[in-house]
């Protein structure tokens, strides 16, 4: 199952239950994939393209040696640091971690830890109080993407996007936007197409309470249905 955004705010919810003290080591046990420890367990998050994640564990890997560079440089800014706040941006796959620390001279400091899960695209970036980047374990150039740089002392730009959180969706805007949706080729196609977050379990998942077929037909009773549901 791929991750979507309902899972990752529910794994900001644990993660933000778990981190009841100062944030522990971090490990690079693979090139794609940071683990942070908690004071139980730690958490996991991946950005290979082909299985992006982010999730709870119960026992932090051991170190590979030597130790990688980006590892030491992580966990020189995060280790020993609070968690002030996780959470989803705007409902899409991109989740955001608060931390505050101290630098290397002890003087305090606040860090966005902006990981994002876009099979390809993903990304996992640490960013000062400025906007600029300190960290990131998948650097990209403007040789691999012209339109959005990821490296150090470059300011941060979030991943592009123009559709809406459909947390802030109420029974008006959802009937303005119905006749879109029925335009669309499918429903499901319609609504991944206005707002973020929706993955086919979720549709699925949202079809069933509704007590729909996953290709419902774009009729009224079936936008009344559907909103019911959500």
């Amino acid at each position: 199952m791929k991750i979507d955004s309902l899972t990752l705010a529910a794994v900001a919810a644990e993660l933000r239950r778990r981190a009841t003290g100062p944030l522990g080591w971090v490990v690079v046990p693979r090139r794609e994939q940071v683990v942070i420890a908690l004071p139980r367990g730690g958490f996991c998050v991946s950005i290979a393209a082909a299985d992006p994640r982010a999730h709870l564990v119960d026992q932090v890997p051991p170190s590979p040696r030597p130790e990688p560079s980006i590892q030491t440089h992580l966990d020189s800014l995060l280790r020993g640091g609070e968690l002030l706040e996780a959470a989803t941006v705007r409902f899409d796959r991109v989740l955001c971690l608060e931390i505050a620390n101290l630098d290397r001279i002890g003087e305090p400091r606040r860090y966005r830890v902006m990981i994002e899960l876009m099979g390809k695209h993903s990304a996992f970036t640490v960013v000062d109080e400025q906007g600029l980047i300190l960290a990131t374990l998948k650097p990209v150039s403007r040789a691999v993407n012209r339109h959005r740089e990821l490296l150090p002392r470059v300011p941060y730009v979030p991943p592009p996007g123009d559709l809406e959180d459909p947390l802030a969706l109420t029974a008006e805007s959802f009937a303005a936007a119905w006749p879109a949706l029925t335009a669309a080729p499918s429903l499901k196609a319609g609504w991944r197409a206005t707002w973020y977050g929706l993955s086919d379990e979720l549709w699925d998942y949202l079809c069933r309470v509704a007590g729909l077929s996953p290709e419902p037909e774009p009729a009224e009773a079936t936008r009344e249905r559907l909103w019911a549901a959500w």
